[in-house]
Formats: structure tokens, sequence, C-alpha cells
């Protein structure tokens, strides 16, 4: 999990008390239709707007088309409901452990860096994936914990299963965007991104942008695919403010808040002179265009003129605009963030603080180190801005992860959880590692006919009474231990390092022979790749240089030969001949307090086997 361990993340529309809520839900769960044909729900959503739902939450849920492809079919207030949560986006704020840009802000105060990215259901699945299984890390770290209570292990095991079932039928988005930004670690869609330092009693912003809108923008959004939010500067920067204004009012010191002007961006020292002169030559520039597009138009364009042939037109006549004003000496000042931060913000602001009696303005302060005296745009944050601020804010919509069924809702019962209780702390070679335990316990699972062994079973025995327990974990046991053991990122890099068409694909194929039917496998699956390349590396016909899935395979290797041991332990007195007599012993509880050590020369062959891996 690496840093995701630190850094900070709020699902801000997700259920309870969530920071933000939807209005086109909330007004649903307060109508008294609980049953209408399609189109009569179209026109109950299309009249909300008068109510405060926004046309773009209605565009980007799709709201609209999924009701009219239904025409006269009943639909209930539950399953629109539902259709909603599903399709709509939950809004991920990550505060950044270790900032990347902490030099570029003005000097003091503490420094934060937030981003803002949009989860879908199959997104907010993950996301719990990966929180099971933090949680089941801890394991590795804390063996006083593992010893405590090892069936736990066991409980976040059946929740991460559930939860990668539940995954493939996720609803997910049709396309993603900015990943590269955070990695993929956090997210795959950057909404945008804030940045904040906390002086004392004031709540100061230094930057709110968004990438996506500003690229996708630049083109007309012909490269850039649409995404929610981002084709609204009102809708995405006024979410990002949104949830700063209420941050600064749920902390009882802030006084103020306040934001950059133009030319204090990334650090730098406020210069009101320049950004007038800027202005101005902007205004300049401005007005002569606009005076020419008018002169142009009149000239070019009359009621004769074909509608079709409009659009057109006005962009030829808005270029050449553009080219006679560089002509005669006029230019169009790049980065005009007074625009954004002057106006933009502060009518959002306003908007915010609605009847609170509190308006924007140009207020004074002292920033950086020694202290200056700016003047930036803010507000005081008065008791009655606070208590407006402070509470949950509109937008669109809760968390669109629909309730799973937890099919492990009622644990164990008393006997069954004391006995593996027993067998685990039996365990001790175990205690220390999740991985292991996991291993343990599904083995454990099949004895108390809470799972079912398939084909995984016999390969067990195998390694049971195999001469050479290292030849033995073979091409079955990867996918066991892939299904069993590894975690969701560990099965991404599984699928990165081995995917058709990567180096290590085909150094697998070769090995095999490219031209044999395992190869073959290995052409449609990075799953069977790695599995054959398990085995192979186990048998000295792999060599790997990709420390990744070099380290990958030396633990999974550890874990399985360790488990191979316990089990050994476990039933050494029990000579067993198939799969089933082997869980039949371990169900009738032959799981014997008194056997801590496997017999020596079984111990002395399997440390041989285990220094040869």
């Amino acid at each position: 999990m690496g840093s995701l361990a630190t850094d900070k993340i709020t699902y801000l529309n997700g259920s309870g008390a969530a920071p933000f809520y939807s209005k086109l839900v909330q007004l649903l769960k307060e109508s008294k239709q609980a049953r209408a044909p399609a189109k009569q729900w179209l026109a109950t959503i299309e009249a909300f707007k008068q109510k405060g739902v926004k046309a773009l939450e209605l565009e980007d849920t799709g709201i609209r088309g999924w009701l009219e492809a239904r025409g006269d079919e009943a639909v209930t207030r539950e399953a629109l409901i539902e259709h909603l949560e599903t399709r709509t986006f939950t809004i991920k704020e990550v505060v950044l452990s270790s900032p990347k840009f902490s030099g570029w802000h003005q000097k003091g105060g503490n420094y934060f860096e937030f981003l803002y990215i949009a989860n879908s259901e199959r997104d907010n699945v993950i996301d719990l994936i990966e929180e099971v299984e933090y949680r089941m890390e801890q394991f590795n770290f804390s063996p006083e914990l593992l010893a405590e209570d090892p069936a736990a292990v066991i409980e976040l095991e059946r929740r991460r299963e559930e939860l990668m079932t539940h995954k493939g039928t996720a609803y997910d988005f049709p396309n993603h965007h900015f990943s590269s930004v955070v990695n993929g670690r956090l997210g795959r869609n950057l909404l945008a991104h804030c940045r904040v330092t906390i002086r004392d009693d004031t709540y100061f912003i230094e930057e709110i942008q968004s990438d996506w809108a500003q690229r996708g923008r630049q083109g007309d959004w012909r490269q850039i695919a649409r995404g929610p939010l981002v084709t609204s500067t009102e809708a995405w920067a006024g979410m990002v403010l949104r949830r700063h204004l209420q941050l600064a009012a749920q902390n009882p010191a802030i006084k103020h808040v306040a934001w950059i002007t133009e030319s204090m961006r990334n650090g730098g020292e406020q210069d009101l002179e320049g950004e007038q002169t800027k202005e101005l030559t902007r205004k300049a520039f401005s007005d002569f265009v606009a005076a020419r597009v008018a002169e142009l138009r009149a000239a070019r364009i009359n009621a004769e003129t074909p509608a079709e042939s409009i659009k057109q037109l006005e962009e030829a006549i808005d270029h050449e605009a553009r080219q006679d004003a560089q002509r005669v000496g006029l230019r169009m000042p790049p980065d005009l963030l007074n625009d954004f931060y002057l106006k933009v913000i502060p009518k959002l602001a306003d908007k915010a603080l609605g009847k609170s009696g509190t308006k924007t303005s140009i207020i004074d302060l002292s920033l950086g180190v020694p202290p200056k005296p700016v003047k930036v745009p803010g507000f005081a944050m008065t008791e009655a801005a606070r208590q407006v601020l402070a509470s949950s804010q509109v937008v669109y919509s809760r968390a669109p992860l629909r309730a799973i069924r937890n099919q492990s809702e009622q644990r164990m019962d008393a006997e069954t959880y004391n006995a593996v209780q027993r067998g685990l702390h039996n365990a001790h070679e175990m205690l220390g590692s999740s991985r292991h335990v996991l291993f343990a316990s599904a083995v454990y699972d099949i004895a108390t006919g809470r799972q079912v062994a398939g084909k995984y079973g016999n390969r067990i025995l195998i390694s049971l009474n195999a001469e050479n327990v290292v030849g033995a974990v073979n091409h079955e046991i990867f996918h066991f231990a892939y299904d069993k053991l590894l975690t969701q990122r560990e099965r991404e890099m599984v699928s990165r390092e081995f995917a058709p068409g990567t180096l290590l694909n085909f150094r697998v194929r070769e090995a095999l022979g490219i031209n044999s039917p395992a190869a073959r496998q290995c052409q449609e699956s990075a799953e069977e790749t790695a599995a054959h390349g398990f085995q192979l590396w186990n048998e000295g016909r792999l060599s790997l240089v990709e420390p990744e899935a070099r380290e990958l395979f030396e633990q999974l290797l550890d874990a399985i030969m360790e488990c191979v041991r316990w089990i050994q332990r476990v039933v050494f007195e029990h000579r067993v001949t198939n799969s089933e007599e082997l869980f039949t012993a371990l169900a009738a509880g032959q799981l014997r307090d008194d056997v801590d050590e496997v017999p020596e020369q079984h111990l002395e062959r399997r440390h041989e086997a285990h220094e040869v891996a």
C-alpha cells in the first residue's frame, strides 16, 4: 500500500454524513411518487431544475437517455435512484502526505495539497479491496495482533473475495483521464487540485486548477473526452472552492479566508501595478477585437447568408480580427488568472455564502517571510458565514457504490472459531505474515466445509508427499496463490509484467518452446504466463532480472513452503493418501496442541529444499 497509509482520503459525496450531497437524489427521495412511467419521471426531473438541480448533473448522469429509452415502461423510484447512484461518480479527496510543490507557495504557514478524483463504482470497489488488503497487511507488522485474533484475517479474506466478485459487475466510466498525474496510485480521473496554507487565523488558497478542464477547453473537447464537472468552470471550481470554504468554516481558529491574485501564483511576490498594466493591455486588445468583429460581421453576414455557413464565417472573422489587432501592436497577455481569481472565484464564494450577510471584497493581509502587506480577495469568517459554510454542500451525487451483500456477516459458530484459533496458534512459523495465515486459513476452511477444495487440494497433497517440495510447487499452486494470496496491486503487476507482447512473456514462451501448446496459452493470458513462469523459475529453467516479479515469486514460494510444513506438522502422525483424508483429519480436530515441531529429518529435508529456492 505504501504511502496510501498516510495520505488522508475522504469521499466527499459518500453515504452517511458526507460533506457533499446530490440535490437530484435528495428530491427524488422526498418525492411521494413511488412508481410512474419513465416519461413521467423525465418530466418530474426536468421540473427539479426549478428547485436547484443543475442541468450539468442531468447531462453527466445520462439519466435523460436512460428514461427516454424506456418510454411508457413503469419505473420505481428505488430503481431510478439506484441507477443514478450507480452511474454517477464519487468525489475522492486526497490530502497528500508528501506534497509535490511545497516550494511554490507564499512562504510561511502550514502547507497542504489536495487532489480531487472522480471514482466510478468499480473504482470504489477497488478502493475497498485495497483498504481490506491494507488491514490484512497490518498483521505482517504485529505478530501479537495476529496471535490474539488470527481468525480476523480469515474474515478479511472473505470480505476481499466478495469485493473481487462484485468488481467484475461494477459500473465503470467509458473513459479515464489524467491518471499519470497520480501514477494510477490514488485514482484514474483527476478532476482538479487545490493548494492551501493555513496561517494562524487565515485560510489562504494558493491555487485552484483543473488540468483536465484546461486541456479539454483548449482543444474544444475534440481530442480530450468530456468528464464529470470538468466541462463547466463553475462546476469544477465551485466544487473545490465550496469544499475549502467548508474546511475553513469547520476550523474554529480561522477568522479570514483569502486567495491569491495573478502575480502571486506559485509563491510570486504581489505586483499590483503589473497586474493593472496587464489588465489594461487585455482590455485594449479585447475592445479592438470586439469592434473589428462587429465591423466584419456587418460586411459579410446578412439575412441571405445560409445558416449552415454562419458558424464557419464567424470563426474566420474572429481569427482575422485578432490578426488585425496584432498588426497594430496589440497583444492578448497570457495567463489571465485575475479573470479567474478576481471574478470567477469571488462570484462562486458569494453564492456559497448565501444569506449569511457576508460578501467577498479586497482585504489587507500580511504574508510571507518576512511578512509583507498584500491586498487579496477574501472575506471575514463571521459566525453567520461559518454556520452556512460548515454545513453539507450541494454537489451531485452521493457514493455510487451499491450495497454489497456480505456473505460472511454471520460469524463462525463458537466451536469452529475456537478450532481455528487453536489451529492457527499452533502454526508458529506462520505468525507474522498475513500471506501465510491466508494460505493456512484457506486449507482450514476447506476442512470445516466453509470452502470447496477444488483442484487445489490434490496439488497441496502432491507437495506434501513429494521428495522435492520445491519441484512440486508448480503451475496449479501459482493459480491457487494468485486467487488467495496476491493483493490487488500484485495482480496488477502480474498483468503488467507478464502480458502478451512483453519481454517477460516472450522469455517464458521461449523457455516452454515457442510452438508448444503451453506457449500458445501464454499469448492469451498474463496469469497463465506467470503460472508457467513460476513453475519454470522453481525448476531453475527461468532466471528473473525483473525485481518485482522475482520478489513476488520468492515471497509466494516462502509462504507455500511454510504452509506445507505447517500441514505436515498438524497431521504428521496420520498417514493420508488423498486430500479428503487430509481435510477430514483437520476437521476432526486433530490439530494437536502438543505437537510443536516437525521431526528433525523432515525439517532438514525441507530446509535443504528451501535453500535451493
